[in-house]
């Protein structure tokens, strides 16, 4: 993802959505909630949450950012590999109670 920085101002914005949106598409997420996150964080000062203005450096090198980012991609890895192993699995299960009933099938003509 590019970001640029704002005229005249110090603030950062996205340098076009195209990479975020598929970033967030990987994660699950919406993409512009994703880059108003890392471009306006929310701070909690004393009971109110402010939103604070990050530069280009300070969105890139956010402390944490990326650990949180390899947990997100971490569980959607995790996901899919469940979700591949449990279809992989019915299939063999489908595939060996034709054969299962076929050998009964066989059995029974056989009397």
């Amino acid at each position: 993802m590019k970001f640029k920085q704002k005229q005249r101002e110090e603030q950062a914005e996205p340098d076009g959505t195209e990479e975020a949106d598929k970033v967030a598409y990987l994660l699950g997420l919406n993409s512009a909630d994703m880059l108003k996150a890392m471009c306006f964080p929310r701070v909690k000062v004393g009971n109110e949450y402010v939103t604070k203005g990050q530069t280009v450096p300070q969105v890139f090198f956010k402390a944490g950012l990326l650990g949180v980012l390899e947990e997100m991609r971490d569980e959607k890895l995790a996901t899919l590999v469940t979700m591949t192993q449990a279809l992989c699995r019915g299939y063999l299960m489908r595939r060996e109670f034709v054969k299962m009933m076929e050998r009964r099938h066989a059995e029974n003509s056989s009397f």
